[in-house]
Parts: structure tokens; sequence; C-alpha cells
């Protein structure tokens, strides 16, 4: 009779024991892994993240070195942020831009403005000639952020016949794609009109 009392007292211990074991492990499960940052399309927010509160993609590093903090809106900044540590650096195609033709673009916002037409083609010349082409008119429009330092947007381009590709006979808007680079000093303009695929570099000047 003693040793069944014995056994009935050491097989409770015994199960309160393993239920208390199971729920310290389910406590410990249940915990979500934090990550220093979250990736959405506006760039990197600075965390720490967990995956459910990320509406975007958790990571430990930041693509291109670029990062800002929590509902920070972008700009071209580089610096400490004064309520943190971190080093804050976001981007934006905002300024003065010259290609190696001596084109110069200024960009506010949405909209780039033709400053200077540099060296010119038959083409753009003739489109100047004719009043196509002004300074200060709009030369880049509708550029909006579709991803981390890249853009969508239209360039202004100009007709012409086939049989006279050189004389303009009015203009048109063609669609683009700038990519600007991870120190955020230059832009690649690429794109896709009649004669093809094309490109154009810009530096930042201001």
């Amino acid at each position: 009779m003693k040793s069944t009392k014995f056994a009935l007292v050491a097989a409770f211990w015994f199960a309160l024991a393993f239920i208390f074991s199971c729920s310290d492990s389910d406590n410990g499960g249940s915990t979500e892994q934090s990550y220093d940052y979250c990736i959405t399309a506006n760039g990197c927010l600075a965390g720490p993240f967990t995956t459910s509160a990320c509406n975007g993609q958790v990571s430990n590093s930041c693509p291109n070195g670029s990062s800002s903090s929590k509902g920070s809106s972008s700009s071209v900044t580089s610096g400490k942020s004064s309520s943190s540590s971190r080093v804050t650096t976001t981007y934006s195609l905002n300024g003065v831009w010259e290609n190696s033709n001596g084109s110069r673009v200024t960009v506010n916002g949405s909209t780039g403005i033709i400053n200077a037409f540099g060296t010119t083609t038959a083409l753009s010349q003739s489109a100047i000639d004719k009043g196509y082409w002004t300074l200060s008119s709009t030369y880049w429009r509708n550029i909006t952020s579709i991803g981390n330092s890249t853009w969508s947007g239209q360039v202004l381009g100009f007709k012409h016949t086939a049989y006279r590709p050189d004389v303009a006979t009015g203009t048109s808007w063609i669609d683009v794609t700038f990519f600007l680079s991870t120190d955020g000093q230059t832009i690649t303009l690429a794109g896709t009109d009649g004669n093809g695929s094309f490109s154009s570099i810009y530096a930042r000047q201001q």
C-alpha cells in the first residue's frame, strides 16, 4: 500500500514538472526575432523591427548604405540625427544636374527645368530655332519615386519625319527611368524612343 501511494505521489510531481517545462518552452518560442531595418519602397527605416511590425522586408543591413528614421521624408542630406547616433542618408533628385554635352537641368520636386542647352544635335538645334525648345522650359516631368534610388518620369523629345530626321516638326514626351548612384552624385537617365534605346549621365552640380 505504501509503495503504491509513493508511486502515485512521484507520478504527480513528474507530470507537474513536465507541464511547467512545456509552458516555458511555448512562451520562449513565441518571441519574434528583431532586425535593424525595415526595407520599403521609400527606402530603409531604422529599427529595431520585427517581421509583423515591418510593412516591407526586415533586414540587418540597408541597401546602398542609406537609411532613414521612422516617418522621415526623403531629401538630399547626410548627417547624424539629433535623436539618434545612427547616420541618416536619404536621397532625392532635387538639385542642378549637367551632362558631358553641357546640358544643364534644375530639378525641383517632379519637374526638371532646362537651364543650358549645351552642345546640340541638328534635330535639337532645329527644335530651338523653331521655338519648340526654350530655356527655362520644362525638360523633365512627372518625376516619381518607384523604389530605392529609382524614379520614373518623362523627358522632352522632338518629332521628325523619316525623310528629314534632322528637322523638328513638333515635340513629344518620352517615358524614362532615372537611376541615382549610391553616393547621390550622378543620375543615369534611360529610355526608348523611335530610334531605339538611349541613355545619358548627369552629374550633380549643387
